[in-house]
C-alpha cells in the first residue's frame, strides 16, 4: 500500500515527462503550494522507507513516457545515486533546502 501510494504521487507529478505545474512550482511556498517534492525527497531518504524503493523501481517503469519516472526517483532517493562518479566539489551556496555544489564527472552523457 505504502508504495503504491508513492507510485500514484511520482504519477501526478509528471505529465508527458515533464513536471506537471498542477502539483510542482518553481516557488511552491511564495505561490502558496505545498513542496512535494521537498516532501518526498525526504520520505524516500528516511531509513524506514528504504525497503519500498524496490518495488518502486519496478513501478516507475510503469510511467509514460520511459524513463521520466526513473530519471525523477534517481534524483529524490539518494540511494540511486552513485556519488563517486562525481569529483571536483566546490561548494557554491547553502540555504534552508540544502545545499549547491559545482562538480565535475567522467560521463560523455547524463543517465
Amino acid at each position: 500500500m505504502h508504495s503504491s501510494a508513492v507510485l500514484l504521487v511520482l504519477s501526478l507529478l509528471l505529465k508527458k515527462g515533464l513536471l506537471d505545474p498542477l502539483y510542482c512550482d518553481q516557488y511552491p511556498i511564495m505561490n502558496g503550494k505545498i513542496n512535494v517534492l521537498y516532501i518526498l525527497h525526504h520520505h524516500l531518504n528516511h531509513e524506514a522507507n528504504y525497503p519500498i524503493l524496490s518495488y518502486l523501481t519496478e513501478g516507475v517503469s510503469r510511467i509514460k513516457p520511459y524513463p521520466a519516472g526513473q530519471r525523477l526517483l534517481k534524483l529524490l532517493a539518494s540511494p540511486f545515486t552513485n556519488m563517486s562518479l562525481y569529483t571536483e566539489w566546490e561548494k557554491i551556496s547553502e540555504g534552508g533546502y540544502g545545499t549547491i555544489f559545482k562538480c565535475r564527472t567522467n560521463l560523455i552523457s547524463p543517465s
